[in-house]
């Protein structure tokens, strides 16, 4: 699965998003989904996670592995491959 995407594809989640929002505690709108969510943060990382083929990630540049949020690629390259640097991270 590729974790790159442009921000043009990332406002259009957004978008997509803020049609179905309610404010306040809502459950995901996917057929399927369980999830209760509590704010629309919440839901952009749910969605984004859980149901869209492409999203926006991090990954080492030292090996293969890569995720969604920044700080578990921090402490992925302190557990890892605790002598390199990770300025720019």
């Amino acid at each position: 699965m590729d974790l790159f995407v442009s921000e043009e594809k990332l406002k259009e989640l957004d978008r997509d998003i803020l049609l179905f929002w309610q404010e306040g505690e809502m459950s995901c709108p996917a057929d399927g989904c369980d999830v209760f969510l509590e704010c629309i943060i919440e839901c952009r990382r749910h969605w984004a996670e859980t149901h869209t083929e492409f999203i926006y990630g991090y990954q080492c540049t030292l090996c293969r592995i890569a995720t969604m949020r920044k700080n578990q690629i921090k402490r992925h390259m302190g557990l890892v491959h605790p002598n390199q640097p990770t300025e720019g991270l």
